[in-house]
């Protein structure tokens, strides 16, 4: 389980600091608040909307490796034949996991 801070990042482009958009949790006005990152530059904006849906990707890609492992699992017990890893698929596996892994440490 990664430990990054748990629940919704919004963008918070209030400008305080001029030219910088801040990623927040959303519950971080209720507790104090604190900055998990800080843009500045031409991209700002699209950058700070992919931080900000980071902990979103992380679960979806998490239930799609399921989903992949699961219908590979089918696949086998159709097919003793089939192998997993000299599948058209297997890259689009390996990536997945590895996605996985970098976001999570592990």
């Amino acid at each position: 389980m990664s430990k990054h801070t748990q629940g919704d990042w919004i963008v918070d482009a209030a400008d305080v600091f001029p030219g910088e958009i801040d990623i927040e949790p959303a519950t971080s006005r209720l507790n104090g608040g604190f900055i998990i990152a800080r843009f500045s530059g031409s991209d700002r904006a699209a950058n700070a909307r992919l931080a900000a849906a980071a902990p979103d990707l992380l679960e979806a890609l998490q239930q799609a490796h399921h989903v992949i492992d699961c219908l590979m699992a089918k696949c086998i017990a159709m097919d003793e034949e089939f192998m997993p890893t000299t599948s058209g698929h297997w890259p689009a596996m390996q990536a997945v996991t590895a996605a996985i892994s970098r976001a999570t440490g592990a």
